[in-house]
């Protein structure tokens, strides 16, 4: 885990002398190790042998794009490669590019120009966003309420939670670009229609913070306060996704020995 007194070493990939040169002037913090790469196919050879805090990728990079540097870098096997933080560097601030560069599996996003503190309040969010991430302990989800609805029929959990497991990351995905485009409609419905699932699953804080962000798109409050709640949605579910997957195992184990009873020797 960094400790908050230890540098950050961060890898930038930028083509472009003019930026090269404002970045390294911006960036020259003693508690930040930087370094640069000119193309997409560097920044993901020196992101997969090296070890970096923080990956910035300009868009328009020369061979791979900044979207499929992104793509590769989280497609990497080494779980502290794949799971680097990335920051999207692009002259394009539509909703539909941030989303874009979400969907690439970027962590945050810079328009340029930007000047010195809007780089800094970036890399410190998505820091301690890092760092909150690394301190959060798993969610285990309660599954008593599921229990009893299922009246102790194991097939039936078995099949909730497989189905639990495959909608609920695609319904993320989903809310995550309804937020992005300022869809109050998406968003208030996705919200919605996830809540039920979470309280199936036991997941009482993340059913919290869907009705929470069901009651903001119905009033049309900000987005701003949205995102941060999906963040905390996102994050708890995700957490949550190893606990289902061990009880699942656990049940379809109960239930295969069930079935083995009455089967003579």
């Amino acid at each position: 885990m960094r400790t908050a007194n230890k540098s950050i070493r961060i890898l930038v990939a930028e083509d472009h002398d003019v930026s090269r040169f404002i970045l390294s002037k911006c960036m020259n913090r003693p508690d930040w190790i930087v370094e640069f790469v000119r193309s997409g196919r560097e920044a993901v050879n020196h992101a997969a042998q090296n070890k970096y805090d923080l990956v910035m990728l300009d868009i328009e990079l020369p061979d791979f794009n900044g979207y499929q540097v992104a793509q590769l870098i989280r497609s990497t096997p080494d779980k502290q490669i794949s799971n680097i933080p990335i920051i999207a560097m692009t002259g394009h601030s539509s909703n539909a590019d941030i989303a874009k560069a979400m969907r690439a599996g970027m962590n945050g996003h810079l328009n340029k120009p930007f000047n010195g503190d809007q780089l800094n309040n970036c890399i410190q969010t998505i820091m301690n966003n890092v760092t909150a991430s690394e301190n959060r302990s798993p969610v285990e989800p309660d599954l008593k309420f599921l229990l009893e609805v299922a009246s102790g029929d194991t097939d039936f959990m078995c099949t909730f939670i497989g189905l639990f497991l495959k909608e609920i990351p695609e319904n993320l995905d989903k809310l995550l670009d309804a937020i992005n485009q300022n869809d109050w409609e998406s968003t208030r419905s996705l919200s919605h229609k996830m809540k039920s699932s979470l309280l199936y699953a036991g997941l009482k804080e993340q059913h919290a913070l869907a009705a929470r962000i069901e009651r903001a798109a119905a009033g049309r409050e900000r987005f701003d306060g949205i995102r941060n709640d999906f963040n905390e949605l996102k994050n708890g579910c995700t957490s949550s996704y190893e606990g289902l997957r061990a009880s699942l195992l656990l049940l379809q184990n109960q239930t295969n020995h069930e079935s083995r009873k009455g089967i003579p020797d």
